[in-house]
């Protein structure tokens, strides 16, 4: 997180409160706090070291919420207000959360409002929801983010910039786009650009205070495991824990959650795999889905590796083997991923390599850079990928004719190589360990390097002569694209 922060340097940082992990599984949703005293200082000393790492306050977020906690020992706008005492943090203020919540719970948005500790705000959102029903029959408001701010929600906006003045503010709006333009049907939506105005800033304000209580946190609050242990579960009940207003039931409620999880994880894997995705558009993803669940998903210490063991499952998914090369595509796929998040490592440049003299060539041994990847496959497996992960239109792929990919990113961007006849032995013999050939022979005498020319871009290679033990100055152009393809792939 220093990092990105040091690269981008945003004006603000904000986060939602809310928990998406339990132990070592991950859930990609927004899931409700209690409000216990124990949550109030088990946050305010997560958030103590978001902003150490970061060196300012962030923005806490209130949520939208569906069902209630039966054991809470402080009111929402109270324990927000307690927790950025604590902490130091300032607050976003989500408009529709606050309307959503109150609608769902019964209490009122305009009270909630009044409470608020306006003067910590350092940003507002404003949003779309969608409404159903819960069990009784009672209003249920879901922050859908699909559709046009409320009217009742503007009102709410409007009340705040009359208390608080200009803040800036965002309109979420993620799916289900309008055809044409949209404009909020209020003539006072073109005042001058306050609205982007930034009204106060959290830089100058101390940092955490010395004397909160750090707590252990590898011990999870026991309402954790019982709320997600469900989310997962179709067959298990909606946990005791929660209800709905005046302790009502609360499954509909619940599985708000259940569905949000659910979708977001079938979602997460069509971003993953969009060419898996457009080949097989019904099963596959729900499959895997649905096994993912049952067997407890997203085990993993990042959420972008969720779906790792994919490829396997297509291997073995029964509505899949009629697409035999599906596996193989969706793994150049995951390699992409990895590939894209890798540490960033300083390749070994051809220059560091003309510098070895030639009679200890043979000596060296490589380590492969963090962001390469090999992918063998009986199939055509790198045009089918290729075409795809664009709109174009191809010619038909003849799909039994043997690809194997190199995947790699040289700087920022990922690249997907076919790699020619040799190529992934003579790599994967490298990545494993393995010297170069002895005794040594120039690098544009290799049968497996020479193919490489055409993939790369600007290094260039120096012939070695190792019966004289000494290198050439000359440079040959038409050995610049191989050493291009072997300096980058290789660091030291």
């Amino acid at each position: 997180m220093p990092l990105l922060w040091s690269a981008y340097e945003p004006a603000l940082v904000s986060e939602h409160l809310a928990w998406s992990t339990h132990e070592t599984t991950y859930f990609n949703d927004l899931l409700p706090l209690p409000y216990t005293e124990a949550t109030l200082a088990r946050v305010a000393d997560h958030i103590g070291e978001v902003q150490e790492a970061i060196r300012r306050p962030i923005l806490l977020e209130n949520p939208s919420t569906y069902v209630l906690f039966r054991d809470f020992h402080h009111e929402r706008d109270r324990f927000i207000r307690e927790l950025a005492r604590r902490s130091g943090c300032g607050l976003l203020l989500d408009v529709n959360n606050v309307f959503v919540s109150a609608t769902n719970h019964g209490f009122s948005a305009l009270d909630y409002l009044s409470d608020f500790p306006l003067e910590r705000v350092g940003e507002i959102h404003l949003a779309g929801h969608a409404e159903q029903s819960d069990d009784e029959g009672e209003r249920l408001l879901i922050d859908s983010h699909d559709g046009p701010v409320a009217d009742a929600v503007w009102t709410l906006f409007d009340i705040v910039l009359a208390r608080c003045g200009p803040i800036p503010t965002l309109v979420e709006w993620d799916s289900r786009f309008p055809i044409g333009p949209y404009s909020r049907p209020r003539p006072w939506r073109h005042r001058p650009s306050w609205i982007v105005t930034r009204r106060h800033s959290y830089s100058d304000r101390p940092m955490l205070p010395a004397d909160i209580c750090s707590r252990d946190p590898r011990k999870k609050p026991s309402y954790g495991a019982a709320f997600s242990g469900a989310l997962i579960d179709p067959e298990r009940a909606t946990p005791n824990c929660v209800a709905g207003p005046n302790g009502k039931t609360a499954t509909k409620r619940y599985n708000v959650y259940r569905n949000n999880v659910t979708v977001s994880l079938i979602e997460a894997l069509a971003s993953i795999y969009p060419a898996v995705q457009r080949n097989h558009r019904h099963g596959v993803l729900p499959g895997y889905g649905t096994l993912s669940r049952a067997r407890k998903p997203a085990s993993l210490s990042a959420a972008f590796e969720y779906g790792c063991d994919f490829p396997d499952f297509i291997e073995r998914y029964e509505y899949a083997r009629s697409l035999p090369w599906l596996a193989d595509v969706a793994r150049i796929e995951r390699a992409w991923l990895d590939c894209y998040h890798a540490a960033d490592a300083e390749p070994l440049s051809a220059t560091a390599l003309a510098s070895v003299p030639a009679d200890r060539l043979a000596e060296l041994v490589f380590l492969p850079h963090p962001a390469v990847r090999i992918v063998r496959s009986s199939f055509s497996a790198v045009s089918i990928f290729a075409a795809n992960r664009n709109e174009e239109q191809t010619d038909q792929i003849q799909a039994d004719a043997p690809e194997d990919a190199l995947i790699t990113r040289p700087a920022h961007d990922v690249v997907v190589r076919h790699l020619p006849a040799g190529g992934a032995t003579f790599l994967t013999r490298l990545i494993e360990g393995s010297p170069l050939p002895s005794p040594f022979r120039p690098l544009w005498r290799w049968p497996h390097l020479r193919p490489f020319r055409q993939y790369g871009r600007h290094d260039r290679c120096r012939r070695f002569h190792d019966n004289q033990r000494r290198r050439s100055a000359m440079i040959m152009e038409n050995d610049r694209l191989a050493a291009e393809a072997f300096a980058k792939m290789l660091s030291r």
